[in-house]
């Protein structure tokens, strides 16, 4: 057994012993933790309201992410865990669709690095918000460990390139810095 499959079944086996947990992690793993994510975002934003292009930026990142995402799962198919495995624990209804990379991870990677560049303490929320959604996914039945980390990087990749670079490069051109 992988390190991969290893790690999912304990963290799917939770799942089997904490019923009264389940409906909270199946929302959360569902939508609540990318609308927290997005209200992060949003309050980031609030608070740092000088910094309008970068939140811009990590919203349309999460998007480029997804797009990214897309293209990677083309290129690698990888069962479900519900699909492959016997006696996992499914917390939500899902399609028998690709598992890899996630596509919640890869919206919460870059949502949650793209607020951390222009945020920090909302980013270092974002940030273990993100990683709990990712966590709540392999719980939920949903994903392996390695989809959520990849989908995670995925999404953090996008974000600096677009936040971190396309932040200064935009505010060079609207300040008519060469």
């Amino acid at each position: 057994m992988t390190w991969n499959v290893a790690t999912f079944s304990a963290i799917n086996g939770l799942a089997a012993h904490t019923a009264w947990l389940n409906p909270v992690i199946a929302a959360f793993a569902n939508w609540a933790g990318p609308v927290l994510l997005v209200l992060i975002l949003g309050v980031a934003w609030w608070r740092n309201r000088d910094r309008y292009l970068a939140a811009v930026l990590t919203g349309v990142s999460a998007v480029v992410a997804l797009g990214v995402n897309q293209l990677v799962a083309g290129l690698w198919f990888e069962q479900r865990p519900f699909v492959a495995l016997h006696g996992v624990t499914m917390l939500l209804a899902h399609p028998a669709d690709n598992s890899f990379p996630s596509d919640h991870a890869v919206i919460a990677g870059a949502l949650a690095i793209g607020t951390l560049l222009f945020a920090r303490r909302w980013g270092i929320v974002a940030v273990v918000v993100a990683v709990l959604l990712s966590v709540a996914r392999v719980y939920a039945g949903m994903h392996y460990p390695l989809d959520v980390i990849v989908g995670l990087a995925i999404g953090a990749v996008v974000a600096l390139v677009l936040v971190g670079v396309g932040t200064r490069l935009l505010s060079k051109v609207r300040l008519g810095v060469g």
